[in-house]
């Protein structure tokens, strides 16, 4: 019968042991959670940006590298109050024409670039 009670303590200490070791591997475990949906919000965002920027230039395309408002080969418009949108003419002659789109969050980071060229009008 004093066998059963001394191995009592024994008992309370090893669960204990096991709840903090459990509450340590719990801890990492959430931060693992937190950090795979900050990377998961980025890869939106990023994505969000490259469809911007791919719909931007097909209209930039279709449109003969003019779109409204732009001046001096420079154009600027924020979208959402989340992304800004930028196209910058880089190198015109007569046959080409290219430029750069830049998407930007609003810390104004740069989210995605790309340049795209399209066919100028030589009939004019």
């Amino acid at each position: 019968m004093n066998a059963g009670k001394n191995k009592a303590p024994l008992l309370l200490m090893e669960q204990l042991i096991m709840i903090f070791v459990f509450s340590i591997v719990a801890v990492f475990c959430i931060q693992a959670f937190v950090f795979g949906g900050k990377i998961s919000e980025e890869g939106r965002r990023r994505e969000e940006a490259v469809h911007y920027a791919e719909n931007l230039a097909e209209v930039l395309k279709a449109n003969g590298g003019n779109l409204k408002g732009m001046e001096d080969d420079y154009w600027e418009m924020e979208m959402d109050s989340d992304y800004i949108l930028t196209v910058e003419r880089k190198k015109q002659d007569d046959y080409l024409g290219i430029a750069e789109i830049t998407v930007k969050d609003s810390e104004n980071k740069v989210l995605y670039r790309m340049k795209t060229a399209w066919q100028e009008d030589v009939y004019e």
